[in-house]
């Protein structure tokens, strides 16, 4: 990975005027062009906030429950969430999103609007649900969770799903009613093995 960043040149006094000696430099540092490993640039080198990845799988059998463990909401500011899922069930499915181990679906609302060609679909609904796909077809989600203080958790997401011709645009809000940190989360899928072999889920945190 090529950085470009300043670099300290060294001038050959016997050049006169403070006139770089090439002989000293590569092409790339004339340019102020220094190379590094990808290994070397870490978040907590930059300056700057990035998206750091805290969890990244890959489901190698038809599954219906996903856990994640060791997170922190109140540290990591918010969270960047894809979820991608083939649905593998043989039936419909929706996907819902728990957290701290709470799976009652009393705690969480959700707001939906979606566009199928001219058709307009649109509810709200007492529980964690945060996308649906038909069987055998892809849902694609993306979802930023953040709690504004003092506030409930919520996450905004969008997202795709598609049954041949029939794609369709998601929009969706997610609410958890809750002031406690997140700590966890649990992804559930409604149908036995919706979740099927070669979903991936990826989380990332702020990292500054």
């Amino acid at each position: 990975m090529a950085i470009k960043i300043p670099v300290d040149i060294k001038t050959d006094p016997t050049l006169g005027g403070g006139v770089t000696s090439h002989t000293q430099l590569t092409d790339k540092e004339v340019n102020g062009i220094i190379d590094h490993a990808d290994s070397s640039i870490t978040s907590a080198k930059l300056n700057f906030g990035t998206w750091e990845k805290v969890f990244d799988s890959t489901a190698i059998d038809n599954i219906s429950l996903w856990s994640v463990n060791n997170l922190d909401l109140n540290a990591h500011k918010a969270y960047l969430i894809i979820f991608v899922a083939v649905n593998k069930s043989g039936t419909s499915c929706n996907y819902k999103l728990y957290c701290n181990g709470n799976t009652s679906d009393g705690y969480y609302w959700n707001q939906y609007l979606e566009v199928d060609g001219a058709n307009i679909y649109n509810s709200r609904n007492n529980d964690a649900t945060i996308a649906i796909a038909y069987n055998d077809s892809p849902v694609v989600v993306v979802g930023f969770m953040a709690r504004p203080q003092p506030s409930r958790v919520q996450m905004v997401i969008i997202g795709s799903r598609e049954y041949y011709a029939s794609i369709r645009i998601m929009h969706r809000s997610w609410n958890f009613e809750t002031y406690d940190n997140i700590t966890s989360i649990q992804l559930y899928a409604t149908a036995s093995g919706g979740i099927g072999q070669g979903s991936r889920l990826m989380i990332f945190k702020v990292s500054k």
